[in-house]
């Protein structure tokens, strides 16, 4: 599959215009998984290139976006975010993982000025020193991806303790007994136990999900097959983060969806004091971190300057 020094993956990666990489399979040593990310066409183009030198393959779409399981009860209030197609909207980039993933809130929603609170809410009700702590079940077995818990996220408060937020399962490990959570209101994804999740208070259902999961369109990350692509695509995030996001105000625009329904952005920044915004995938690409995808792309559109 990788070939001498990259050579095979590679050629797929030039052949498609899609991201490619092999990562650990952390609960199967003996095995690796081949991750295939970028627009439909490009994933297809990929797959077809594998299917040709691995014939027995079956590469049959299987994996869909994670839904959410809803309490018809509350149906009516419980909904994710979106971000609007094509226009320009002031964002925050709550999260960010696998390179170019990320998670991203709109401060100018009118319900972004009520996350404070429910983070107050979830953090009285849930941390281990809370007074009503104790009284919060457990989520019932077995679980499920898509349902809707609160989970401790890595994250540590000043006072020590781990900091709760609302969840969604986006994938069940039933040899370790553990999930993998996507924090639904500032994003990223954990692997944590089964027995650490809680049950959603129904009252916490009412705030919509405020991170949206979105994706750098167009590019894809440079990756050198002598190294851990993990290791590459974690150390890419928080190089984005410090050096092109840090300090910064920004912008997406929804130019295309994935294949899962995620928005595929650009995204646009702009540092204190400078009149004129720029295109975070060509600071990326001219940095020498990322390359365009091999297919027609609708250029930026750069928001108007700031006088």
């Amino acid at each position: 599959m990788v070939g001498t020094r990259g050579r095979n993956i590679n050629y797929i990666r030039a052949k498609s215009g899609a991201s490619v990489w092999i990562s650990r399979n952390f609960f199967d040593k003996k095995t690796q998984v081949v991750n295939v990310r970028g627009p439909v066409e490009c994933v297809k183009c990929a797959l077809q290139v594998i299917k040709k030198r691995f014939p027995e393959l079956d590469v049959k779409p299987i994996n869909t976006a994670v839904p959410i399981h809803r309490n018809p009860a509350l149906q009516p209030t419980m909904c994710q975010l979106t971000l609007p197609d094509a226009v320009h909207v002031d964002v925050v980039v709550s999260a960010a993982c696998f390179g170019t993933t990320l998670f991203l809130q709109q401060p100018g929603h009118p319900t972004y000025q009520q996350l404070a609170k429910m983070d107050g809410a979830v953090r009285r009700h849930y941390a281990s020193s809370g007074q009503q702590s104790a009284a919060v079940p457990p989520l019932p077995r077995p679980v499920n991806p898509g349902a809707v818990c609160v989970a401790p996220s890595a994250a540590v408060g000043d006072d020590g303790e781990n900091i709760w937020h609302r969840a969604i399962i986006a994938d069940v490990f039933p040899e370790s007994d553990s999930v993998l959570m996507k924090f639904l209101d500032w994003g990223g994804y954990e692997q944590m136990p089964v027995g650490k999740l809680r049950q959603i208070r129904t009252e916490m259902m009412h705030l919509p999900f405020q991170a949206v999961e979105g994706h750098l369109a167009y590019v894809t990350p440079l990756l050198r097959p002598d190294q851990s692509a993990d290791a590459q695509l974690e150390s890419l995030s928080a190089i984005i983060q410090s050096r092109f996001l840090a300090g910064r105000r920004l912008k997406c625009q929804v130019v295309y969806y994935n294949h899962t329904w995620q928005p595929c952005v650009y995204l646009y920044s702009r540092e204190p004091g400078a009149p004129h915004w720029r295109c975070v995938q060509e600071d990326l690409v001219l940095a020498g971190l990322a390359t365009w995808f091999c297919m027609p792309r609708v250029p930026p559109q750069l928001p108007s300057p700031v006088a």
